[in-house]
């Protein structure tokens, strides 16, 4: 009889195969290699998927600004009623990001520069920039008188001469394109002249010199590996350290000098910095930590703001059918040291504490009393409120909220809302001003909007939590079942096949034939000299 040894070939490549199948699936079980590219795509690095998408966002982030409009300025300079003032826009502008001059380095830290350009978007918007009209302080005038409110009599006497002479009025009638991004104004003109170093502009337009601060040649410096940047600074949370994407610098240092932050070396302090004048650890809101919980919350910065905004996780959601955690601001985020340490130093005298709800962004703005607070001065002092009349705070209006996703970070929804008002205080021997006196006057609010995920971000959520997860799973058990299966089925296989092969050697006779095989299947047979000799003893016995 002969064996078939094609046929056990086949028996040992199943086995052999089966054996591949289950150590592909232990080792699937223990490195988890899709995770391990799914982080490799999401890590920012040079030539990475995530550092394209970060270079330069998919993200359509909208700046709607709503401006107060001045309704009654001849009654209200003649003191017969109070300042009303209608809310007109919004007048809608997409933000253009462009993270630039990438450099990555050994410390596991990522330096780049933004930039960031507006676009008008009229079909989003009240009315057209170049056409709407609105009434408004001068900005200018007002501001700069109530900057010189504490100088000599003398000092204020020269700005109202000046102001005089280049017949500067309270209120300005001008096109909205004109208050966002600069009108002609002789007063700004000859300030910039005679202080080229402190005016450094010749128009003077609010969203203009935002965005001018934004785009001030800022070079930012975050963590794209936080297990190899270790910030020696002792003003870090430990969690913020364990965190991606934090700013670690910001123009060269952690803090903000403008509010009394001193730099030092290695873990060094200074009496003067304080978590309140400290953005290490906080975000630029365009990268955010992954594996967010509702234990701890952040900071977001953004030069144009002066001060770092904290936030913290209100809820969970599902949104957009995505896991997601929403993110708010404290009610007393913006209140006085007394109730919210955390501003300290922004108010050093706490006589000279501005009202509840007001925080100075003055020396941002070169020194000119403007604040920030929320839209309609919402979770302020209601007094501000009754100072004028028009406002009506909201919470669903006026609030601040994020949404991110729970598991990448990334942004779902976004209504970042601020408003800049004039803080005039008590101006001097100027008629044109001393009827602002004591105000805080609303000028604008700004909302910085996100509300809609990218189709590229969809997918790449889909695939990094939804497809490749899923399909790792499935990889590893059918792989360790399939696997299994074929080591079992080859065994019963090769022991089927042996005991076939015995029970029929046993009616072989004793020969001796080729054992060469060929290209053709060929029989080898098998020759047993025990049974030869048993048969042929019976032969002679007989």
């Amino acid at each position: 009889m002969e064996l078939p040894y094609k046929f056990n070939t086949k028996i040992l490549l199943l086995a052999l195969m089966g054996v591949i199948m289950v150590l592909s699936s232990y080792f699937m079980f223990i490195y988890e290699p899709i995770s391990l590219l799914v982080n490799k795509l999401l890590s920012l690095e040079s030539g990475t998927l995530f550092f394209f998408l970060w270079k330069d966002p998919p993200y359509k982030i909208y700046i709607n600004v709503n401006i107060f409009n001045v309704t009654n300025q001849e009654k209200f300079t003649r003191g017969e009623e109070k300042l009303a003032l209608q809310e007109v826009g919004p007048y809608c502008f997409q933000e253009i990001l462009l993270n630039t001059n990438a450099t990555f380095h050994p410390n596991g830290t990522v330096t780049y520069i933004p930039v960031r350009t507006l676009k008008f978007i009229p079909e989003r918007s009240a009315g057209d920039i170049n056409i709407d009209r609105i009434i408004s302080p001068n900005i200018p005038l007002v501001g700069i008188s109530a900057m010189l409110r504490e100088s000599s009599m003398f000092t204020n006497l020269a700005l109202t001469m000046v102001s005089n002479t280049a017949n500067s009025k309270s209120f300005v009638n001008i096109t909205v394109h004109d208050y966002l991004f600069g009108y002609d104004d002789l007063l700004v003109k000859l300030a910039h002249t005679a202080l080229p170093t402190w005016i450094n502009f010749e128009r003077f337009g609010i969203l203009d010199r935002i965005m001018a601060l934004e785009n001030g040649s800022n070079i930012v410096t975050i963590t794209n590996n936080y297990k190899k940047a270790t910030p020696a600074n002792p003003l870090y949370d430990i969690e913020d350290t364990k965190r991606q994407f934090y700013i670690q610098e910001f123009n060269g240092s952690p803090g903000l000098q403008q509010w009394g932050y001193e730099d030092t070396e290695g873990n060094e302090t200074s009496t003067s910095n304080s978590k309140c004048n400290f953005i290490g650890g906080s975000y630029d809101g365009t990268l955010f930590p992954r594996d967010l919980t509702m234990d701890h919350g952040m900071l977001l910065y953004r030069r144009g703001f002066c001060r770092a905004l904290p936030a913290f996780p209100v809820r969970e959601v599902t949104m957009d059918g995505y896991e997601a955690i929403e993110f708010g601001v404290q009610k007393n985020f913006l209140y006085e040291p007394s109730v919210n340490p955390d501003n300290a130093c922004y108010c050093k005298d706490e006589g000279d504490c501005l009202p509840r709800g007001l925080v100075s962004i003055a020396p941002c703005y070169y020194d000119i009393p403007m604040t920030l607070s929320q839209p309609h001065f919402y979770n302020a002092d209601p007094s501000l409120v009754e100072q004028v009349t028009g406002l009506a705070p909201s919470k669903s209006l006026h609030d601040l909220n994020f949404t991110l996703h729970k598991r990448l970070g990334l942004p779902i929804k976004a209504n970042l809302r601020i408003q800049v008002n004039l803080d005039v205080g008590q101006t001097k021997y100027n008629a044109k001003t001393t009827i602002f006196n004591n105000l805080h006057v609303p000028l604008c609010w700004l909302e910085l909007q996100v509300d809609e995920v990218p189709s590229i971000v969809k997918i790449l959520i889909t695939l990094a939590y939804g497809i490749l997860p899923v399909t790792e799973v499935m990889c590893k058990y059918l792989l360790g079942v399939f696997g299994a299966a074929m080591i079992s089925c080859s065994a019963l296989l090769m022991l089927n096949s042996t005991e076939i092969a015995e029970t029929n050697i046993e009616a072989l006779p004793f020969s001796r034939f080729s054992l060469r095989r060929s290209s053709e299947y060929k029989p080898i047979p098998v020759s047993s000299p025990p049974q030869y000799l048993r048969q042929n003893m019976r032969r002679i016995s007989k």
